[in-house]
C-alpha cells in the first residue's frame, strides 16, 4: 500500500511523454542509425536496440530478451523527421531532414548541462540531411547522405535553476585530465571516424564573463587531448563569436557561415550510393548494402554501393545548442546540398546561392527542426533573428518575437522543467 503513490506518480509521469509528438518509427528500416552506418554496419535485431537514439530501448528489454528477437517490438526515435519533394532546373528532388536526439544524459535545458562521466553530453542530436531524385517509379537510382552533430559543451558544467534570475551563473568544475572531455570525443571517432571537426560559436568576451568562461576552458581542453594524438586524428578547433558578428553592421553571418561549411566538406566529404534492383535475393555477406523493396506486389533486392564516404563529422555548439548552432547546421546543410544535388547531375554547380528560392526551401526545414529541438531541451521555439533577417522580416515584428519567446523559456526553465525532467528519467 505505501508503493502505490509512487507507482501512480510514476505512471502519470510517464503518461505525460505525448508519444505522438516528437517520436518517429518505421517497420521496414534501420531509421535510428543514419543511412551510412546501415550500409556499413551489418548488425541487426537486438545491438540496434542497443544505440544511444532508441529511447523505448529499456521498455521493450525485457521482451525482446524472452522472445530472442525483435519482430515484436517498434524502435522509437526521439527528434524530429521532415520529407518533401522540391525542384531545382525542372528536376524533383526529395530531400528527408532527421534528427536523432540521445537517449544518454536527456533532458531540459537547465537540469542538463555539460558532460558526464561517461563522455556523454546534454543536449546530443545527429542531424542527417539525405537527397535522392525522384523517379516514376519511386526507385532513385542514386541516393547521398549527410550527417552532422550537435551537443553540449563537453566540459563539467552547470546552471541552477533561478526564478529570479533569467541567465543564471555558470558553474565550471575540474575535470582530471579532461577525462570526461577525452571519452566524448572517442566516442564521436568511434561513430563517425575522423577528422572531428569542432565549430565553437560562443562569446568570446563579456562584461561579466559567462559563455567566455567556457570558452577559454573549452580552447585549453582541446590543446591539451591533441597534445596526445597524432596529427592526422588531432581535433581541429574552430571558434566564431556568432553574437558579436551577428550585431556588427555589414556582416553576412551566413555567408561566412557558409564558406566554413564549404571548408569542412573539403574534409569530411559525404555519402554517395549507387542502387541496383535485382529479383535474385542477395548475399547478406557481401559487404555491401541491402534492403528488400516492393515492386508490383513483388519484392526485389535493392543493392548500395557507396561511391563516396564521409568521414568524420562538424561538431557544432553554442551555450544551448539551440539558436546559433541551429544557424550554423543550416549554412552546413546549404553547402551540402549544394554538392549532394551536383553529384547527382541534377545541378552543374556544386553551390547555391543564399538568395536562391531552394536556399529559403532548405531554410524552413532548418528553422522547423530547429523549433522543435528548441521546445524539447530549452521550453520555447528557437529564436530565429538571422532566419528572419534573411527573408526581409518587419525588424519590430521579429524582436516581439524573440522578446515573447525568451519569456516562454524562462518561465519553462523556472517552474515546469523539473516535472519534465522527472518524466524524461523515467
Amino acid at each position: 500500500m505505501f508503493l502505490l503513490p509512487t507507482f501512480c506518480r510514476y505512471k502519470r509521469l510517464l503518461c505525460s511523454v505525448d508519444l505522438t509528438k516528437d517520436f518517429f518509427f518505421s517497420y521496414s528500416y534501420n531509421i535510428m542509425r543514419s543511412l551510412q552506418k546501415n550500409i556499413n554496419d551489418k548488425n541487426t535485431g537486438h545491438v540496434v536496440y542497443e544505440t544511444m537514439f532508441v529511447w523505448n530501448e529499456f521498455l521493450t528489454r525485457a521482451m525482446r530478451n524472452h522472445l530472442k528477437n525483435t519482430d515484436w517490438t517498434v524502435a522509437l526515435v526521439h527528434g524530429f523527421f521532415k520529407q518533401s519533394k522540391l525542384s531545382v532546373s525542372g528536376k524533383d528532388f526529395w530531400l528527408t531532414l532527421i534528427a536523432r536526439r540521445s537517449r544518454h544524459f536527456a533532458g531540459t535545458r537547465f537540469m542538463k548541462r555539460g558532460v558526464n562521466e561517461k563522455g556523454r553530453v546534454a543536449n546530443d542530436v545527429e542531424t542527417e540531411q539525405i537527397v535522392f531524385e525522384d523517379t516514376p517509379d519511386d526507385i532513385p537510382s542514386q541516393i547521398t547522405s549527410v550527417v552532422q552533430h550537435r551537443g553540449s559543451i563537453p566540459l563539467v558544467w552547470f546552471q541552477e535553476t533561478s526564478r529570479l534570475n533569467i541567465r543564471p551563473e555558470i558553474t565550471l568544475k575540474s575535470d582530471v585530465d579532461y577525462k570526461a572531455t577525452r571519452l566524448h570525443f572517442e566516442n564521436l571517432v568511434l561513430r563517425y571516424g575522423n577528422p572531428i571537426v569542432i565549430l565553437n560559436l560562443i562569446k568570446t568576451r563579456e562584461k561579466k564573463p559567462r559563455e567566455s568562461l567556457l570558452r577559454a576552458e573549452f580552447a585549453k581542453a582541446i590543446h591539451y587531448i591533441n597534445k596526445g594524438l597524432p596529427d592526422d586524428k588531432r581535433l581541429k578547433f574552430l571558434h566564431m563569436d556568432l553574437s558579436k558578428l551577428s550585431r556588427r553592421k555589414g556582416t553576412n553571418v551566413l555567408g561566412l557561415l557558409n564558406k566554413v561549411a564549404s571548408d569542412v566538406l573539403e574534409l569530411t566529404d559525404l555519402l554517395h550510393c549507387e542502387i541496383t534492383i535485382s529479383s535474385k535475393p542477395l548475399d547478406a555477406s557481401s559487404g555491401q548494402g541491402s534492403c528488400d523493396i516492393k515492386i508490383n506486389d513483388d519484392f526485389c533486392a535493392a543493392t548500395m554501393v557507396p561511391l563516396l564516404l564521409q568521414k568524420g563529422v562538424l561538431r557544432t555548439n553554442c551555450i544551448d545548442c539551440l539558436d546559433r548552432t541551429n544557424v550554423a547546421q543550416f549554412a552546413y546543410g546549404l553547402a551540402a546540398l549544394g554538392r549532394q544535388l551536383h553529384v547527382l547531375k541534377l545541378t552543374e554547380e556544386p553551390k547555391i546561392d543564399l538568395h536562391d528560392p531552394l536556399a529559403d526551401d532548405l531554410m524552413d526545414f532548418y528553422e522547423r527542426m530547429g523549433d522543435t529541438l528548441a521546445i524539447q531541451y530549452g521550453g520555447s521555439a528557437a529564436h530565429n533573428k538571422i532566419f528572419c533577417e534573411q527573408r526581409g522580416q518587419w525588424k519590430a515584428a521579429t524582436q516581439s518575437q524573440e522578446f515573447l519567446r525568451t519569456l516562454q523559456r524562462y518561465y519553462n526553465n523556472a517552474y515546469t522543467d523539473p516535472e519534465k525532467q522527472d518524466a524524461i528519467n523515467v
